[in-house]
């Protein structure tokens, strides 16, 4: 069954999205606490393993058009300065976000503690999709 070619063409841009474990629910509630209170308002518990409580941290901050549906539609120049004007406005609300949520962290003495790898160092993973 062939679905032929898609021309759907959207532009989409939105606030930051973090992935992070705690190791238990007093740490959990805490870090959710922490990222409400920065923006981060539709954050929450993704699942629990065997790593600890895997948390999603998400702000509401998002822009979604779509530019395109047939092959042959075509925006103005004018249509293309004014979204891109939106997107950026998107992404700048989410890095105003993302200043909120690292100075909440760093407030106080008992600040959030990395996980330790077999070396003793902080575990930092990073992954781009």
């Amino acid at each position: 069954m062939s679905k032929g070619q898609l021309y759907r063409l959207w532009l989409i841009s939105q606030g930051p999205i973090f992935h992070v474990y705690s190791k238990d629910w007093d740490e959990t509630w805490e870090v959710i606490r922490i990222a409400r209170k920065a923006g981060f308002k539709h954050s929450g518990i993704m699942s629990i393993n065997q790593k600890g409580i895997l948390i999603e941290l998400r702000t509401g901050v998002k822009f979604v058009h779509l530019l395109r549906e047939k092959e042959d539609q075509f925006l103005s120049e004018a249509e293309i300065n004014s979204l891109a004007l939106i997107a950026n406005e998107v992404l700048s609300k989410g890095k105003e976000k993302l200043n909120e949520l690292m100075l909440e962290l760093s407030k106080g003495n008992d600040s959030m503690e990395l996980r330790k790898d077999s070396k003793g160092k902080p575990e930092v993973h990073y992954g781009f999709s």
